[in-house]
């Protein structure tokens, strides 16, 4: 698109093509939103961005990681016959995520878990 003002005419984005973290991304995907740019990641998988209320012209060419979360959890039930899962996450929107949807699929399995979150710039000795 273009916006012509005066004797100048500026070409007008027509999309955001995004960042690869989840934490990056969720940030221009409200910018995008604002500014009513669609926006697309080839990475970000958080599945807060599947909510369209919230990102409504966010788009993806991944998964969510609610697809990741319900493979693992069956891989833990199925061949390990686990009843209690742990899960190590960083405190980020992806990180948040992820361990949501853990517990989500779990649940739905009838594993339990237990979830602790590290600060996003934890150290190796924090972890």
């Amino acid at each position: 698109a273009e916006c012509t003002e005066g004797n100048v005419v500026e070409t007008v984005p027509s999309g955001i093509i995004g960042a690869p973290r989840s934490s990056l991304t969720e940030s221009l995907a409200i910018l995008g939103g604002a500014s009513d740019l669609v926006t697309i990641s080839h990475a970000s998988s958080s599945a807060e961005f599947s909510h369209e209320n919230e990102y409504p012209l966010f788009g993806r060419t991944i998964p969510s990681v609610e697809v990741d979360a319900t493979m693992v959890v069956s891989f833990f039930k199925e061949e390990l016959n686990a009843t209690h899962l742990g899960v190590l996450y960083v405190n980020d929107p992806y990180g948040i995520s992820y361990a949501n949807s853990i517990r989500k699929a779990a649940g739905n399995g009838g594993i339990t878990v237990k979830q602790i979150a590290l600060l996003e710039n934890a150290s190796r000795e924090d972890a």
